[in-house]
C-alpha cells in the first residue's frame, strides 16, 4: 500500500514547499494538502489573491492587511489601490490590469500577477 495524505505530499521534492492557498484538502481519501513551490509566479499570484480577498480590518492579527472597503466608492477599487496594496503585502508582485465591459451592470478587472525578479 502506498503512503498517502501529508507524507507523500512533503516527498514530491519542493525545495521550499508553501500549503497552496486556498487551503484545501483532497486526493482519493481527503486528506492531501497541496503544495506551491515558494517564490514562483504561482506562489506570489496565490499570495496577492489572498491579499485580495479579506477587506481591511477582518483580521484581528494584522489589520491594516487587504484592501479598503469599496462599498460607497463609484467604480470599486481603483487599479492605483490594487496596485499600492500589492506592493505593500507582496513585493514580488508586478499586476497587469484588463478592463472588461460592463457585465451583469458590475464590471470586471482581470489581474494578472507576475515575479518583479
Amino acid at each position: 500500500m502506498g503512503d498517502t495524505g501529508l507524507g507523500s505530499l512533503m516527498s514530491q521534492a519542493l525545495e521550499a514547499p508553501c500549503m497552496a492557498w486556498p487551503f484545501r484538502m483532497g486526493g482519493p481519501d481527503a486528506s492531501e494538502i497541496p503544495f506551491v513551490e515558494q517564490d514562483t509566479p504561482e506562489e506570489i499570484a496565490q499570495c496577492v489573491a489572498m491579499v485580495f480577498s479579506v477587506a481591511e480590518g477582518d483580521l484581528v492579527d494584522e489589520p491594516t492587511l487587504g484592501l479598503p472597503d469599496p462599498t460607497f466608492r463609484i467604480g470599486g477599487v481603483s487599479e492605483a489601490t490594487l496596485t499600492s496594496v500589492a506592493q505593500r503585502w507582496e513585493p514580488r508582485a508586478a499586476l497587469n490590469f484588463t478592463r472588461d465591459e460592463l457585465v451583469a451592470l458590475a464590471q470586471t478587472v482581470d489581474v494578472e500577477v507576475a515575479s518583479n525578479a
